[in-house]
């Protein structure tokens, strides 16, 4: 956990706190990105479940989102843009 929290920029104590509380999509996708995994294969259940549906839990209001992840196909989305 020492080399991710290095690789992200803070201290260990502070991915410590992330990463047990609720920590947001955005810090997900940078922890994901620190030890070079998918957000997908980082939420992934112990099974090895690799669906491509990620459940949420709002701190806001208690309600539970899921979310599902598609691969942006980039040759499609310069055509969409064009």
């Amino acid at each position: 956990m020492t080399e991710v929290a290095k690789r992200m920029g803070v201290t260990l104590g502070t991915l410590s706190k992330v990463a047990s509380g609720n920590p947001s999509l955005s810090k997900l996708k940078e922890i994901a990105g620190a030890i070079g995994c998918s957000l997908n294969e980082l939420l992934a259940d112990e099974e090895g479940d690799r669906s491509n549906t990620v459940t949420v839990h709002c701190p806001n209001c208690g309600s539970t989102f899921q979310i599902e992840v598609k691969p942006v196909n980039k040759d499609k989305e310069k055509k969409n843009k064009s």
